[in-house]
């Protein structure tokens, strides 16, 4: 609890306590919050990759062949095959498995937008 908490509040939070379950004034939950989204941001391990090859990786996560990421995201198959080579190099790896199992253990879905997980439901 914060300094300031009415004697109300502070009784609140250690009869909280005492339950064992705990409380938090929603000034420190948003800080916290605050600081646990710029630890993300700084810990984001596709952070060298564009939007673009984000969704191919995402795709190639999924198993997707070049020729279905092609179709989906409307590219040529040597375009799809271009970003998957960057990709791999982007991540230091050396084939599609490697990078696909990276992006699993990242969770690669965690660092789209919103609209790409809709598009791939």
């Amino acid at each position: 609890v914060l300094k300031d908490v009415s004697m109300a509040e502070l009784m609140r939070a250690l009869e909280a306590v005492r339950q064992g379950t705990a409380s938090l004034d929603p000034a420190v939950t948003h800080r916290v919050m605050a600081m646990l989204r710029q630890k993300n941001a700084q810990r984001n391990p596709f952070k060298d990759l564009t939007e673009r090859e984000l969704r191919v990786l995402f795709l190639v996560a999924q198993g997707k062949t070049n020729t279905v990421i092609a179709e989906e995201l409307v590219l040529s198959e040597k375009t799809v095959r271009n970003y998957v080579s960057l990709v791999i190099t982007k991540l230091g790896f050396t084939n599609r498995v490697e990078a696909a199992t990276f992006a699993m253990q990242n969770r690669i879905e965690d660092f789209l937008p919103e609209t790409d997980l809709e598009d791939n439901d």
